[in-house]
């Protein structure tokens, strides 16, 4: 390998880490805010109420936080009603994202346990907040079935992640498709063990 294809090839190297790690865990500093608002279960056909509310930078803690705050609201009505997703449980977001790691973990733990998710008027759910939301969902007869609002002024946001630190010169498409297969086989290793399911 020449000199010109080794400085090249660490250069790619260092591309794809950082695409790994800022795709990974945004630089936040402040964990989000978790506050429990109601904590009674709404019938599905009624206009939808937060039972708890998740605002700020998503970072590493938030999923045991929520976990908590979703504990303790309780059910209302038959078992049976619960099961046939009569009554939901509402969990609003207002997140500019944050840690993809955490993120994941809070999508998962969504999943298994069946929440609806809603985005409030004027607020925002971007990167992270956004797999969040997209987790929202019911199950009948193992069967999942979306359960997420968007208020008309809400917005939801997806990214590519942000790379910094990389020098600024023309890459040819080589360099490039080099570069992103690294960065995708990354964060699949990464994301190996959170085996997030569509609806």
């Amino acid at each position: 390998m020449g000199t010109r294809s080794r400085r090249t090839w660490k250069i790619l190297t260092k591309l794809s880490i950082a695409a790994v790690a800022l795709f990974i865990s945004a630089p936040h500093v402040c964990a989000a805010d978790v506050a429990v608002l109601s904590t009674t279960t709404t019938a599905k056909r009624d206009d939808p109420v937060c039972n708890v509310r998740l605002s700020g930078p998503i970072v590493p803690g938030d999923n045991k936080k929520l976990e908590s705050a979703l504990d303790t609201v309780g059910p209302r009505g038959a078992p049976s009603d619960h099961a046939l997703g009569h009554y939901r449980t509402t969990l609003c977001l207002n997140s500019p994202g944050g840690s993809y790691s955490e993120g994941l973990q809070i999508a998962n733990f969504l999943l298994e346990r069946r929440f609806r998710t809603m985005i409030e008027p004027n607020a925002i759910c971007y990167s992270a907040c956004a797999l969040i939301f997209m987790t929202g969902n019911w199950t009948f007869e193992g069967q999942y079935f979306p359960d997420r609002i968007l208020h008309v002024t809400g917005q939801l946001g997806f990214h590519a992640p942000y790379i910094k630190g990389i020098p600024q010169k023309t890459y040819s498409s080589l360099d490039l498709e080099a570069a992103y297969k690294a960065s995708i086989q990354g964060i699949r290793l990464k994301t190996k063990r959170y085996a997030v399911r569509c609806a």
